[in-house]
Formats: C-alpha cells, sequence, structure tokens
C-alpha cells in the first residue's frame, strides 16, 4: 500500500482491516507524488500520476521482494469511475495495470 498525504486514514484503516480479515499479508511504502509538478496541478490526470507513482514504488520493492510471484493490486478505484477507473489507471505499470 502507497503511503502518502493522498491517501486518507479511513482508507488506510480500512485497508488494514481488509488485509488482516482476508488473512493476507499489507506491506506498506512511502510513495512521493506530490513532490509531482503534473501530480500537484491536477489537471484532470492526477489519478494518472499518483497510480504511476505507486506502480513506480511498488515494481521497485517487489524487484527486491524474495517472493517475486506475489501479485501488486488496486483496489482504492472501486467506485471512482468507468471502466479502466479514473485517469487512465489501467495503463499504469505495463500490462493491466493491476498485477504483474
Amino acid at each position: 500500500t502507497g503511503i502518502s498525504a493522498a491517501l486518507p486514514a479511513a482508507q488506510l484503516s480500512l485497508a488494514r482491516e481488509v488485509a488482516t480479515t482476508i488473512g493476507i499479508p499489507m506491506y506498506e511504502v512511502q510513495t512521493e507524488e506530490g513532490v509531482n509538478p503534473d501530480y500537484i496541478a491536477n489537471d484532470g490526470m492526477a489519478c494518472f500520476h499518483c497510480k504511476s507513482e505507486l506502480y513506480g514504488t511498488l515494481e521497485a520493492v517487489a524487484s527486491f521482494a524474495s517472493d517475486s510471484t506475489a501479485p501488486i493490486t488496486e483496489g482504492a478505484g472501486a467506485g471512482m469511475g468507468g471502466a479502466g477507473g479514473v485517469g487512465g489507471v489501467s495503463g499504469v505499470g505495463g500490462g493491466n495495470g493491476h498485477q504483474r
């Protein structure tokens, strides 16, 4: 889970609760989308830039993980838009953008 000022505390708490309930590990990493001028401009593509930062960070973490078969998943887009999520989330990080 990418941790930054963009993630409301209630969503982080819910993510932790869900992970515990379904019995999966949840790893938290700091993301820095707030320093990206394109994200700050919020020209309708802020979600794209946020997800680009998140997936870039998660890919870097995954490259050092001992279990490289674990999927990178994303669930924050539920209810946030139509097909593919907001701001082209499905294209972030290559593939379908939701699982490596």
